[in-house]
């Protein structure tokens, strides 16, 4: 039914325990002393790797004024490497009003954090609207056509400023997922243009702290089968505008292999951009299968081993070119965009909604393969 469910040999949880009960944010990971610089294009030293949070301010937390205090920054007792959001593109030809954009507002607010010193922002935004037609409409070519006839550069100039005015590095995910099957958003002959377009007038303005992420959508709908191939050349925009590769991974077994062994012929790190356990309900400790409504219960154990150790087992099996992972902790029914899809139905992520799980994650998370937030990581 999931695999093999591998055998787990215990590592101890003093640590981790100690780590909730002393050290909230630093759990003995160096967090009051200096660290070596990390400069553009912000990738962690070989065999580290950035564990970002995510991916709304209802999951992350930490706002209590806002009414967002019950999140992964709230529950989980080992700080994050940083934190991932989301935002769009306004209307074209838009000329001003952008610092009011509901997403630069959440954004501001959350980089404002001093609980989020030293550390680093991944932030995806996509030219075309998630809720527009599908790829090939009026719609979409008009939306994608927007960006090469010049109709955003005054949010593009924008952009780049106010990516440069951060104090937190960036990772800027832009044009996510473009190779969709599903919820299509972008055409092959206008993706890669569009891309090097905006990349090029972020550069001209002589954008600061932004490292370029191009990341694929690796979405399949068989997980017990061989990860898809697709046309990299068709969408790659070139080696000079990609500064991180990355693609989302919702399967522990399913990387996009095409991504993977093209970072590594060109020595490009690689960010697991958005990663999630679409069949796991943690706060019910149990496992839908793909595209069903009834769920079948499993222990706290069973439930890790099927999802959760496989994916640490990838990212540790293939941390020489993985610098990055994603993990989005939502409970995903009560996502205003996504809650309804039958593919996150069921799906509650959040490792805090079991007492075992977060234990589990804890553990995992405090150890030295993943970077933690000290002073004088990032170098601007």
């Amino acid at each position: 039914m999931f695999g093999p469910l591998r055998k787990l040999v215990p590592r101890t949880l003093v640590f981790a325990l100690a780590c909730a009960v002393l050290a909230p944010w630093g759990c003995g990971d160096g967090s009051e002393q200096s660290a070596p610089a990390i400069e553009h294009p912000f990738r962690p030293p070989t065999g580290s790797i950035y564990l970002l949070a995510g991916q709304d301010s209802e999951q992350l937390g930490a706002m209590p004024r806002a009414g967002f205090a019950d999140g992964y920054l709230d529950r989980v007792p080992v700080r994050p490497s940083g934190i991932s959001l989301y935002g769009g593109f306004p209307e074209p030809n838009a000329s001003e009003g952008f610092d009011s954009l509901a997403w630069v507002q959440t954004a501001n607010d959350y980089i404002a954090l001093e609980t989020l010193d030293d550390t680093i922002f991944h932030f995806s935004i996509n030219w075309v609207n998630e809720g527009q037609a599908i790829a090939g409409t009026d719609e979409v070519v008009a939306a994608e056509q927007a960006v090469l006839e010049g109709k955003h550069d005054a949010f593009i100039d924008w952009l780049a400023d106010w990516c440069s005015a951060q104090r937190l590095p960036i990772l800027l995910r832009l044009g996510y997922e473009f190779n969709r099957p599903v919820q299509v958003l972008f055409t092959e002959e206008r993706y890669a243009p569009a891309y090097r377009y905006i990349v090029d007038r972020m550069r001209a303005r002589d954008v600061q702290g932004v490292a370029f992420v191009w990341a694929s959508a690796n979405l399949t709908f068989n997980p017990d089968g061989p990860p898809e191939l697709w046309d990299f050349d068709a969408w790659y925009p070139g080696d000079d505008y990609a500064d991180w590769f990355g693609f989302s991974m919702w399967f522990p077994d399913v990387p996009d292999t095409v991504m993977l062994d093209e970072a590594r012929a060109r020595d490009k790190p690689v960010l697991l951009a958005e990663t999630t356990p679409l069949e796991f309900n943690v706060g019910e400790r149990s496992y839908y299968p793909l595209f069903t409504t009834q769920g079948q219960m499993l222990g706290a154990d069973a439930l890790w081993e099927a999802w959760w150790q496989p994916m640490f087992d990838f990212v540790e099996q293939n941390a020489d070119i993985i610098g990055g992972w994603h993990y989005i902790a939502n409970d995903w029914a009560l996502d205003p965009l996504w809650g309804s899809n039958p593919l996150f139905q069921n799906s509650d992520a959040r490792v805090w909604a079991d007492d075992r799980i977060l234990e589990r994650w804890t553990e995992e998370a405090s150890r030295s393969l993943f970077v933690k937030p000290v002073p004088g990581r990032f170098a601007r």
